[in-house]
């Protein structure tokens, strides 16, 4: 069997440097995979269609913006970019509500923090809030079930007992005890949903 000549070049060629989208084949790309992409996208952002809508567009932007991968690896880099949009995406979110909250009254965070707790010595509701604590629990509660709504609007926003809740639910007051804890739970996941912590 013939050796290879003294000298020559074994290692591998190296792949062909990547080449900038032609228009066409960019077209067919989206045409092929925004409609996936937009389902990705929209189950990992609230399920909220102008968000996935202009996410989809900066996904593909990004995608334009650089050389065409290599094939084979063009959909794991799509994916990739579409990963770090939403992480971006939660980042902001998550600066943007801080920024709100602590922008509250004193009184009504710790108000918030205790729809939050499980004692019982809460703090009550710091009389009139604030337009923008009003829209910030409205936007929370809006992502529960009616039933925790009511029970956490009672409980915390009217002042209800536990007895009168029950007398209005026809229900006993162990049940809705019960009922209480899960839709705090459920409240607790809704605020880690939208990423805000430490309040």
């Amino acid at each position: 069997m013939s050796q290879p000549a003294s000298g020559a070049n074994t290692q591998p060629a190296h792949p062909a440097p990547s080449l900038p989208w032609a228009m066409a084949a960019f077209d067919q790309f989206y045409r092929a995979h925004a409609p996936a992409v937009y389902r990705f996208v929209y189950f990992r952002t609230g399920m909220d269609d102008g968000i996935a809508s202009e996410m989809v567009a900066e996904v593909f932007l990004a995608m334009w913006a650089q050389p065409r991968p290599h094939d084979g690896e063009e959909v794991p880099l799509l994916y990739g970019v579409a990963r770090r949009k939403i992480a971006d995406h939660y980042r902001t979110r998550k600066r943007q509500l801080e920024m709100r909250f602590s922008e509250l009254d004193k009184r009504e965070r710790e108000w918030i923090a205790g729809m939050l707790s499980d004692r019982e010595d809460h703090a009550e509701r710091p009389g009139a809030l604030s337009p923008e604590a009003r829209r910030l629990i409205g936007e929370v509660l809006s992502a529960l079930e009616a039933s925790a709504q009511e029970l956490l609007i009672g409980k915390y926003i009217h002042g209800l007992s536990i007895r009168d809740l029950a007398e209005k639910a026809g229900k006993s007051d162990t049940a809705v005890n019960s009922a209480l804890a899960r839709a705090r739970q459920a409240l607790r996941q809704a605020l880690e949903a939208r990423m805000i912590h430490g309040i």
